[in-house]
């Protein structure tokens, strides 16, 4: 047979059952019974929703249903659960008469029974938009659910609330349960987000991947300023998905639930988020249990204006009753707002930590350009907390106390505090972008506790005005003498006596282990510390050699200071450790004039 033959027998072949050309479904009747013989088999006459997902499920092809249930808001109160959608499908709500904004169409689960899901969707590639989903017991589903097949799309929908958007008619389960990849619930386009307050476990759940979840409205009113929360959390990731969006107002605001906002996996990417706010910024709608935990890229360089408000990638994580951002494994945190309002002038305080590195390893917070730093101010603990044998985490070019542009007083109670066998962890660094902005914190610049692990580094920050200081080795105030730093022992490094400072060059001593290696870091700032031990607001130079088999070295170090400046300086040994601030020497006044 020829290829030509081959094809008119494969176009003449009869219809396979069920197959038929996409149809229109209109819904215009809002019982719930099933027209067996009427609309559930022809998809015309008296047609409930019951009948439009039964007539869709039985037919090849993606149909639509519409709505015509008069004008205004319709109730369709379900006696029993509705059949699962086995073949795609778009079900609009929004094409009932009247529809603006707000949808029209309320699917009403109080008499469906126990353990009852509103619309469960295994077919994939499906829409569901501008439905009201509430008063449903789906058990540990959610009253939405997505299975077996991805390429969904959910928008425009209230889940968990009233037709109002204003008060709780929650469903017993999580709000939206995903299980399947690559959906989206919301969308960049304007007003495509959902509304997922006012259930009794999570907002959303995702365990699937490649899943988009953006510009929707979890645990608040539809207005954005009033907490309806989610009991649990407000997002619950297990991985892989994509939380947000740089897109400007396509971010999610996660605020007022009884959890977590975001509970994200390994390598979800959470951008452009409010995360314990109202949906302006700048009043406190905090979640019961901290900000964000876990997650992949938290934030990054895409922002309007490095200096200005929090927008693009940045999260705003602010108001929260516990941590704001509480990272796992190897995350990548940058380019959020931690504990302030959304313009970064005002404190909105996180009540635990404003960033909380527990347990987890390799974590990076901020970078080496001024895109990728975190504003962390305003927190009613420490701006930065490294504890619980945290490891390998890099705290780098962060403004730490201070306002979005860096001086104004924004204080955290410490700007950054290490303890509880945190270990190997590297505050600032070598290069002039990496040192961290720390300032104006209630007690300590950077406190680290006798329970920390070894090698807590801490190198070219700005640290000055806070109201402890600079550096605490133990937290109780200036150490002379750290345990086994003669010896080579412990944690804590000796800081060096600096003995004489002229415009041109630093000279000092170093007691401390002998024939061990050490870096030596000078700083100048325009006032001494107080306790005589100075912060340093300005790294200028720095040394390394080597103490003599005594433990002993003498230094002298080339630089460019004015008199009158407050000039200190800090030791780091060869395991990482760092010292406390040393003394405050004065700049002399030259006492002729600087070489050529």
């Amino acid at each position: 047979m020829s290829r030509t033959a081959r094809l008119l027998a494969f176009f003449l072949l009869p219809a396979l059952p069920g197959s038929a050309a996409a149809a229109t479904i209109t819904v215009n009747d809002p019982s719930d019974e099933l027209h067996g013989p009427g609309c559930a088999a022809t998809g015309t006459g008296a047609c409930t929703l019951r009948d439009a997902i039964t007539f869709a499920n039985a037919r090849r092809g993606k149909d639509t249903v519409v709505f015509a249930l008069g004008s205004g808001p319709a109730r369709i109160a379900l006696s029993s659960p509705l059949p699962a959608i086995t073949d795609p499908i778009l079900l609009d709500g929004t094409s009932q008469p009247g529809f603006e904004a707000a949808p029209l169409v309320q699917i009403d689960g109080s008499s469906a029974g126990e353990d009852a899901v509103a619309l469960r969707i295994s077919a994939g590639a499906s829409t569901v938009r501008g439905f009201v989903v509430s008063r449903f017991a789906p058990g540990a589903l959610g009253a939405i659910v997505l299975e077996e097949k991805g390429g969904n799309v959910l928008e425009r929908n209230f889940v968990g609330v009233d037709a109002t958007g204003a008060a709780a008619a929650g469903n017993r389960g999580h709000g939206i349960l995903v299980s399947t990849d690559g959906n989206t619930i919301g969308g960049a386009e304007a007003g495509a987000g959902n509304l997922v307050s006012g259930n009794a476990g999570d907002g959303i759940r995702i365990t699937g991947s490649r899943n988009l979840v953006m510009a929707n409205r979890i645990g608040t009113d539809a207005a954005g300023v009033r907490a309806i929360p989610n009991r649990g959390d407000g997002i619950a990731s297990g991985g892989g998905n994509t939380i947000g969006s740089s897109v400007s107002g396509a971010g999610n605001l996660v605020s007022g639930n009884g959890g977590v906002g975001i509970s994200a996996g390994p390598n979800d990417a959470i951008l452009g988020n409010f995360v314990g706010t109202d949906e302006s910024g700048r009043s406190a709608l905090g979640n019961g249990r901290g900000g964000i935990r876990g997650g992949g890229k938290i934030g990054g360089s895409d922002r309007t204006s490095p200096t200005g408000a929090c927008s693009g990638d940045c999260n705003l994580v602010s108001g929260n009753a516990g941590p704001g951002i509480l990272p796992g494994d190897a995350a990548l945190v940058q380019g959020n707002f931690v504990g302030t309002d959304a313009a970064g002038t005002a404190a909105l305080a996180n009540r635990g930590a404003g960033i909380s590195i527990q347990k987890s390893v390799r974590v990076t917070v901020g970078g080496n350009a001024l895109a990728v730093r975190n504003l962390v101010s305003g927190n009613a603990g420490a701006g930065i907390e490294l504890a619980f044998e945290a490891e390998g985490a890099r705290i780098l070019g962060n403004a730490i106390g201070v306002d979005a542009v860096g001086v104004e007083r924004l204080g955290n109670a410490i700007g950054v505090l290490v303890r509880d066998g945190a270990r190997r962890n590297q505050i600032g660094g070598d290069s002039a972008t990496e040192g961290n902005r720390i300032a104006f914190n209630s007690g300590a610049g950077v406190e680290v506790q006798f329970s920390a692990g070894p090698g807590n580094t801490i190198r070219g920050n700005a640290i000055f005005d806070n109201g402890g200081l600079g550096i605490d080795l133990g937290g109780d105030g200036v150490t002379e003498d750290p345990p086994g730093s003669a010896a080579g022992l412990g944690t804590f490094a000796a800081f060096p006596v600096l003995t004489r400072a002229t415009p041109y060059s630093v000279e000092g001593t170093l007691d401390a282990a002998p024939s061990a290696d050490y870096t030596i870091e000078l700083f100048a700032s325009p006032r001494c510390d107080p306790s005589g031990y100075g912060e340093g607001e300005a790294m200028i130079a720095l040394t390394t050699f080597s103490t003599d088999p005594a433990g002993h070295a003498e230094f002298g170090v080339s630089l460019t200071a004015p008199p009158g400046q407050q000039i200190t300086a800090t030791t780091t040994d060869a395991a990482g450790n760092t010292s406390e601030f040393s003394g405050c020497i004065e700049v002399e006044e030259p006492a002729e004039p600087a070489p050529d």
